[in-house]
């Protein structure tokens, strides 16, 4: 009696559970059979892509992501790991557009806000990231990280600061800015961004 091809849906099935108790390897193999009956299987080739990534073979991750995204064009995890090794290979025009296809799609995409804004001043695109992280921070204001970076770049503008000549607040920016510098070992400018009055409080 000729047996029973296994379907499709009863591979997948024994795929997740091998990923779920992390036989990398095994769960790999049921994947590249799925997509050997059916190249368009949307989660084969998503956690093809993740296992790729694990095993350090961001070419492959790459390629199994365009295709995951051209059966799903808005599918936002995709988007943002396709955007996140982009970057990591130094493609940054097009891991921005990938950053920004999330951002469309889901305005409060935190990761993929943060990413963004920090791409955008490492390229040196300081006004476009500055207003990205003041979103950032606006959407999520306990990420102290993006508050911190949005200071930085204000600093590196010198942009006037609105605030009463010799007053405390004016201190502690100062401080900061100093410690910031020391930070990146920026030593003799940290110095001369001290303020040379005397504070009195």
């Amino acid at each position: 009696k000729k047996s029973t091809p296994i379907t499709i849906q009863a591979l997948w099935e024994r795929g997740i559970l091998l990923h779920q108790k992390k036989d990398i390897q095994g769960a790999k193999a049921i994947y590249q059979q799925i997509l050997q009956s059916d190249p368009k299987h949307f989660d084969s080739l998503y956690l093809s892509s993740a296992i790729a990534t694990q095993e350090e073979n961001l070419n492959q991750a790459k390629e199994f992501l365009y295709l995951a995204l051209e059966i799903r064009p808005a599918h936002i995890d995709s988007l943002f790991n396709l955007a996140v090794i982009l970057e990591a290979g130094g493609a940054n025009e097009e891991a921005l557009s990938k950053y920004e296809a999330i951002i469309e799609l889901e305005s409060n995409h935190i990761k993929s806000r943060y990413n963004y804004a920090s791409l955008l001043a490492k390229l040196g695109r300081i006004p476009k990231a500055i207003s990205e992280f003041k979103t950032v921070i606006e959407l999520q204001p306990d990420l102290l990280i993006a508050q911190q970076n949005y200071e930085k770049l204000i600093w590196s503008q010198s942009q006037p600061l609105d605030i009463a000549p010799n007053s405390k607040n004016e201190f502690l920016l100062f401080h900061q800015k100093g410690l910031w510098l020391l930070e990146e070992k920026q030593f003799q400018t940290a110095i001369e961004s001290l303020p040379k009055q005397n504070w009195n409080f």
